[in-house]
């Protein structure tokens, strides 16, 4: 996602067509900075390039993986409320 330089990124993703915006850890680092990112990501670049979740547990429990879907899952929903608003 490149926190904190999140709208750079988007216009990047935006311009170059090897280059995806992948929200890995950002939903557990910053909840809020997530969701202001996915609405600018929506409107700047396109929306197959946008990965919404993604970590890379290799040992770890389920619920850990489970725990971060479900922020993920969260940030992605209150996100597109806010766009509708």
């Amino acid at each position: 996602m490149g926190m904190p330089w999140v709208r750079d990124t988007a216009f990047i993703a935006k311009n170059f067509k090897n280059v995806y915006l992948n929200l890995c850890w950002s939903h557990i680092v910053s909840p809020y900075m997530t969701r202001s990112a996915l609405l600018e990501y929506v409107d700047i670049a396109p929306a197959n390039k946008i990965i919404a979740f993604g970590g890379d547990y290799i040992v770890s429990a389920v619920e850990k993986i489970y725990g971060h879907l479900y922020m993920a899952k969260e940030n992605i929903a209150m996100g597109s409320i806010k766009t509708y608003r």
